[in-house]
Order: C-alpha cells, then sequence, then structure tokens
C-alpha cells in the first residue's frame, strides 16, 4: 500500500519515513503545497512546481505541473 505526505506529496509504501502520510487512494487530487511549508528533509524532492505558486515531488499532486531544472 502506498503512502503520501501530505505536506509535500512525496510516496512511499513505508508511512513511517513520511511526516504526515495518508493512504495515496484516499487522497484527492488537489494542488499540493507552498514551498514555504515543505518537509525540512525534502526540499530537494520538490522537482516540479505549478503555475499557482505550489511545489511537489510527484507532478499528479499539482494542477498545472512542470518540472524544475
Amino acid at each position: 500500500m502506498a503512502y503520501i505526505c501530505q505536506n509535500c506529496g512525496v510516496i512511499t509504501d513505508d508511512s513511517s519515513a513520511l511526516c504526515n502520510p495518508i493512504n495515496e487512494e484516499y487522497k484527492s487530487k488537489t494542488c499540493s503545497i507552498p514551498e514555504a511549508e515543505v518537509c525540512k528533509d525534502r526540499s530537494l524532492a520538490m522537482e516540479y512546481s505549478c503555475v499557482c505558486g505550489n511545489v511537489s515531488a510527484n507532478p499528479q499532486n499539482l494542477c498545472r505541473p512542470s518540472r524544475d531544472l
């Protein structure tokens, strides 16, 4: 079963590795979070941003994603 961090969008099978986990199948598709709210140790994993200013490790968590290079 996959879990997703509600703060930064990182996905893993180990919920204890996330700071704010939720079962992925119950997470509604929303536009992740502002960069200032990203989990401290996950900031480098935020490879995608959205035109609305939010960031995520996974593009499917954003309404209009683009990859940060």
